[in-house]
């Protein structure tokens, strides 16, 4: 009987796994160019355009966020769906936002699918470019500068 029960877990799993877009971590895949070399602008941020949904934004490379994170404002423009209800910490404390999926992600040359995005009430046109994201690439600063590659498949 016990073994009925996990098989019928595990098939729901799989289900639940395979159906809610936003459940795995992105897979990040290049397009023309495997890599991106950025430098710092004046405010010592690395930025990089892309879109979320198709609308773009500027994103911030932020390997201190977690997730990917825009605005209450951006997100409604951006359709993101399945929102949930959570209590995040940023650098300013505790806030209350929500976690949606970005359905369709870019940024220079690199395209992901199914994002998990934070919705969070900060104000601003920049989004944040989230570990969810990053975790999936190979970060290297160097001499002032940020690359960002496709890692080896051996070291993911």
């Amino acid at each position: 009987m016990v073994v009925l029960w996990l098989v019928i877990g595990a098939v729901l799993y799989l289900l639940v796994d395979s159906l809610l877009p936003g459940m795995r971590a992105p897979v990040v895949r290049p397009g023309r160019a495997a890599e991106l070399l950025l430098s710092p602008g004046r405010d010592g941020n690395y930025e990089v355009g892309g879109s979320i949904n198709g609308v773009p934004v500027r994103f911030i490379v932020d390997t201190g966020a977690s997730t990917v994170s825009v605005s209450q404002a951006q997100a409604r423009r951006m359709g993101l769906v399945g929102c949930r209800d959570t209590l995040a910490q940023t650098a300013n404390g505790h806030v209350v936002g929500c976690i949606g999926v970005a359905r369709d992600m870019r940024f220079g040359p690199f395209h992901a699918r199914d994002v998990q995005v934070a919705v969070l009430p900060h104000p601003g046109g920049d989004a944040l470019l989230g570990m969810n994201v990053l975790s999936q690439l190979q970060v290297v600063q160097q001499d002032g500068r940020m690359l960002l590659r496709v890692a080896p498949r051996d070291a993911r």
